[in-house]
């Protein structure tokens, strides 16, 4: 029983000694930081290997589709999070009242054919 305890104790003396390791950056968080830059490099006609081959000689190593997905992804969330920035709401503009709709007894306009009724009602705004 005595064994049990000191084993106990000695499981916690090793918990309570450990340290908290620091955080390491995901692949696609640094891949955002360097977004930017990754992007100016395009632009300037640097193919994709040579980006990558770049990125590992900074210790970010990754296959090729690795970077494609993260490039694909941080651009998504650039995208996102600017749709999402509050603007100014916009003011609304004063909307005419809707005119009331003739009919063709008010107008005193006779129809000659089911065609002109037909192109009256298309026309003119339902008074509902």
């Amino acid at each position: 029983m005595s064994n049990t305890l000191a084993s106990h104790e000695q499981a916690r003396q090793q918990l309570s000694s450990l340290q908290p390791q620091l955080t390491t950056e995901s692949k696609a968080a640094r891949i955002r930081l360097l977004l930017p830059d990754i992007e100016d490099a395009m632009r300037r006609g640097i193919n994709q290997t040579d980006i990558l081959n770049a990125l590992a000689g900074a210790g970010i190593l990754m296959t090729l589709d690795e970077l494609r997905n993260a490039l694909y992804r941080a651009r998504r969330q650039l995208r996102k999070k600017a749709h999402e920035t509050p603007q100014a709401p916009a003011k609304p503009s004063p909307t005419p009242a809707a005119q009331p709709r003739e009919t063709p007894q008010q107008s005193g306009r006779q129809f000659n054919s089911t065609a002109e009724q037909w192109q009256h009602a298309r026309d003119n705004p339902t008074d509902w």
